[in-house]
């Protein structure tokens, strides 16, 4: 078992590892994961206290998740898990896109991967040419704009390396 807390004194205690940071990052997106849809009623407390329980650092977020139930991944179940998702996530126009939409993914090729270099140029910067942090500028916001940048984002946006969506942020903003 491994706690945020523990992870988070891992890396004060040794920064420079990546595989902490890593543990970090993907914590909180493999224990609030949402439980597999399998027509029984899933207790929300805990499935996540399951996930805090089978956590393991260095292990995948896929490795992390509760398998047990796994179903073939064929594309009519990838596509309704997907749908779901959206809809639970309260994005009803994302969930009809896909429905009727006819993409699929593009084969894996060398002609693929040159067309997404030609998209995504390698950065030409490098951290050397990065300017130097200044020591005296401090950041300062108001909280009616935070409040109002976190109101801004759309039903069903897209969390962070940390698993949080916009959502959940809302949700405890607007609860009393």
């Amino acid at each position: 078992m491994c706690s945020a807390f523990s992870l988070g004194t891992s890396v004060v205690s040794d920064a420079a590892s990546v595989s902490n940071w890593q543990g970090l990052f993907h914590w909180a997106s493999s224990i609030l994961q949402p439980a597999k849809r399998g027509g029984k009623c899933h207790n929300l407390s805990s499935t996540v206290k399951k996930h805090i329980s089978s956590f393991s650092v260095g292990v995948t977020q896929a490795q992390n998740a509760d398998n047990s139930h796994s179903r073939r991944a064929t594309p009519n179940n990838v596509l309704s898990q997907t749908v779901a998702a959206k809809l639970e996530g309260g994005n009803v126009r994302a969930a009809i896109r896909l429905l009727i939409s006819d993409d699929t993914v593009a084969a894996h090729s060398v002609e693929s991967l040159d067309k997404l270099k030609e998209k995504h140029p390698v950065s030409s910067l490098k951290a050397s040419v990065l300017p130097a942090s200044q020591q005296n500028r401090c950041l300062s916001v108001i909280e009616s704009e935070v409040r109002s940048a976190v109101l801004s984002f759309p039903a069903g946006s897209a969390g962070g390396p940390d698993g949080l969506r916009p959502q959940h942020i809302r949700d405890m903003l607007l609860c009393r």
